[in-house]
């Protein structure tokens, strides 16, 4: 519970709040939410939007110090690093895969994949999701290497504001599974800037990431 020291608050400044705060969290996936529908936005003075925005901004802040980091990003969206943004990743010139490789930074990987068997905010094209039966994940700088990978039990929609963008939450069967030697980045140019079909046999076998790529489309 968060409150105005100076009782500046009203009640359309409340509702606004929660109606922001609802929107976050769902977009940030981190927790599950208990309310069916998001709070619609209400109407307040457009001199008050700066002073509500700081007040949230500064809720974000504070939760992570109090330990709970509900407001961070979605663990894809977080580790994203490429400023085009794809429509779903390359299909390979082969159109044989089974696995999606996603690109992790750290935090979230251990806390997402690791910690939670889950990885969310993934744009898939629907005619691709049946084929999908395996998830890997290569940890960005300085780790620059595919290091665990899982059966993916489930793949269910991804609840975010940006839930008709074909984005979807994959769900792990079981706890995930570390390579018995990390596929390294090789050749720089083919560093997954954000998720890419692959064969689980591929990636099992290579050595760097040009053995998984090789041949996928650009």
């Amino acid at each position: 519970m968060f409150f105005s020291a100076d009782g500046s608050l009203t009640k359309s400044g409340i509702q606004y709040l929660e109606s922001v705060s609802v929107r976050r969290l769902r977009d940030a996936g981190w927790c599950q939410l208990d309310n069916s529908t998001d709070p619609r936005l209400p109407t307040v003075p457009e001199e008050d939007v700066g002073g509500l925005t700081l007040f949230a901004k500064n809720v974000e802040i504070l939760m992570p110090v109090l330990g709970y980091d509900i407001f961070a990003a979605a663990p894809a969206d977080a580790a994203g690093e490429s400023v085009v943004v794809e429509a779903e990743p390359p299909i390979p010139r082969t159109r044989d895969f089974d696995t999606i490789v996603c690109p992790a930074k750290q935090e979230g990987f251990e806390k997402a994949f690791l910690g939670q068997h889950a990885w969310w905010a993934i744009r898939i094209g629907e005619q691709n999701l049946r084929k999908i039966e395996f998830i890997a994940m290569y940890q960005s700088q300085p780790i620059s290497a595919i290091t665990h990978y899982g059966k993916v039990d489930r793949i269910e929609p991804y609840t975010g504001e940006d839930e008709a963008a074909g984005k979807y939450k994959l769900f792990l069967k079981g706890e995930p599974i570390v390579l018995p030697k990390p596929v390294k980045l090789g050749n720089p140019n083919l560093k997954p800037y954000g998720p890419k079909y692959a064969k689980l046999d591929d990636i099992l076998k290579a050595r760097t990431l040009d053995d998984v790529f090789y041949g996928s489309q650009e």
